[in-house]
């Protein structure tokens, strides 16, 4: 992982990667999508933790909720601000990685 992209979130310090592992391996998300970064908190500049994600699923009601407890179960971390989007949606290179830092530009005019 790359140092720039480390989230410090509640004494923790955490790789954006980490928090994709657990979240990939929901069954209606889609390969490689899943971006958790940090955006500036506008009261104090403190890290806000952000994960966008795409779920396959027509069904989004609890999503948000269900990325929480799961991120709480698997690594004690409470996301800030969960956006999910329609799959495809995520900005990604030509070779399909997630760019995170058009997610964030993209969530930021959410």
């Amino acid at each position: 992982g790359r140092e720039k992209d480390l989230i410090f979130k509640g004494g923790q310090k955490v790789y954006p990667y980490e928090i994709e592992a657990v979240l990939a391996a929901e069954e209606d998300v889609p390969p490689g999508g899943v971006a958790a970064f940090a955006m500036p908190d506008a009261s104090d500049g403190a890290d806000l933790l952000v994960v966008a994600m795409e779920l396959k699923s027509r069904s989004w009601a609890g999503a948000e909720q269900r990325v929480r407890g799961r991120l709480v179960e698997a690594l004690g971390l409470r996301p800030d601000r969960v956006a999910i989007v329609a799959p495809g949606a995520l900005p990604r290179t030509t070779s399909g990685k997630v760019r995170r830092a058009a997610c964030r530009a993209l969530v930021e005019a959410m």
